[in-house]
């Protein structure tokens, strides 16, 4: 799973990139054999301000299918790739439950 981060007004420093590539490998380990890349964009909406307003979107590749998105947003870099984190693992989760589900089974199994 490849992780391309894209930052926006946001100071970029080996240390947040780091933090970001660690957060979301980790968040996503038990999804990796299903994904092909993620796309982390996180930017400050109002660089001017002096406070950071920011969002961030992460964009998940998966192996086959459509792509999900994301957003989220929060008052610090860390948070708001928290969250944005948070909102993807419980995104795809859902997605696999629903994929899984004893209904889409049958139908699949009645299609044979």
């Amino acid at each position: 799973m490849q992780v391309n981060l894209h930052l926006k007004n946001v100071k970029d420093t080996p240390a947040f990139q780091g933090l970001i590539q660690k957060r979301v490998s980790s968040s996503l380990k038990k999804f990796t054999q299903l994904i092909e890349s993620v796309d982390v964009h996180v930017e400050d909406e109002k660089e001017d301000s002096g406070a950071f307003c920011g969002n961030c979107r992460i964009q998940v590749h998966p192996n086959r299918g459509q792509s999900i998105t994301i957003a989220a947003k929060a008052d610090t870099p860390d948070g708001v790739v928290s969250v944005a984190v948070h909102k993807l693992k419980h995104a795809i989760s859902n997605l696999l439950d629903r994929k899984n589900s004893p209904k889409n089974i049958r139908h699949n199994l009645a299609r044979l």
